[in-house]
């Protein structure tokens, strides 16, 4: 299993010893996924911004970054501990998936649907 190796950064909130360990809580499973992989780089900017009419809101976006791949996930939330759990959710999905934004099987298979159209019309 590779740990992940998680770096934080907030605005408008202050990161506590509790909600590092949240984020740590929250994110470090996906390492489980990874178990190929020798370096996990866990990338994670919490923005909270105050509102009248909905009050706070929590904006979380994650990066994460292995050899073979980069994975990016955002959420909102009202509460922090939602967006996370969203974000991980949808990370979990996609490393299922292998659905990497940087892997060469995306770019073959757009380039795929290119040379198709390409010779059709």
């Amino acid at each position: 299993m590779a740990m992940p190796n998680i770096n934080t950064s907030a605005t408008g909130i202050e990161l506590n010893p509790e909600r590092r360990a949240l984020i740590t809580q929250k994110l470090a499973p996906l390492g489980r996924l990874l178990v190929h992989e020798r370096e996990v780089k866990m990338d994670v900017i919490i923005r909270r911004v105050e509102s009248q009419m909905t009050g706070g809101m929590f904006y979380v976006s994650v990066k994460l970054a292995t050899d073979n791949g980069t994975y990016m996930a955002v959420s909102t939330g009202h509460y922090l501990t939602r967006a996370l759990t969203e974000v991980r959710e949808y990370l979990r999905r996609s490393i299922s998936k292998g659905a990497s934004v940087t892997s060469g099987q995306l770019f073959r298979g757009r380039l795929a649907k290119t040379d198709a159209y390409a010779l059709t019309s």
